[in-house]
């Protein structure tokens, strides 16, 4: 399955993220909040992808750049994936408002600027991890299951 958090016309068929693959009992729900502060003039709308199957939530949060009053169908999400580098999407400060209020099991920052990658204008995600609890450093993926315990995920080298 290949998720598109938001609608970009430079290359409208790019994949921004690709996820599991899902076999068998699968429910979706898309929600359309602005991609930043600005009701989505400056960078359209963002899509939220709510993914749910063998008794888990996957909430993928897209290129949010805004904060959102009814957060209601996110919470108790066993994986949350939600930016945190700022200009095009919310920063650390505001993702963490968010993660309080979703209560998530897994937290999966993305979006972000390290050494080897991402775009100059973006925050690192040194921030993030200083204010985060139950940092687990990952090489290459994740295997998340119910009996996954309570943890925010760092990959130290994203893949392509």
């Amino acid at each position: 399955m290949v998720l598109l958090p938001a609608h970009h016309p430079e290359n409208p068929l790019l994949p921004l993220f690709s996820f599991w693959k899902i076999s068998q009992k699968t429910f979706s729900s898309v929600f359309l909040p602005y991609h930043r502060h600005h009701q989505g003039s400056r960078r359209g709308k963002n899509t939220i992808h709510i993914v749910e199957f063998e008794d888990m939530k996957i909430v993928h949060m897209g290129d949010i750049g805004c904060m959102m009053d009814d957060v209601s169908k996110l919470k108790n999400c066993d994986v949350l994936m939600i930016p945190i580098g700022g200009y095009y999407t919310i920063d650390t400060k505001e993702a963490l408002k968010y993660i309080e209020r979703i209560q998530p099991r897994i937290v999966i920052p993305m979006h972000y600027r390290s050494h080897e990658f991402g775009y100059d204008v973006l925050s690192t995600n040194e921030e993030f991890i200083q204010k985060s609890s139950n940092i687990v450093y990952v090489d290459d993926y994740l295997e998340v299951h119910k009996e996954t315990k309570g943890q925010t995920i760092v990959f130290k080298k994203p893949r392509n």
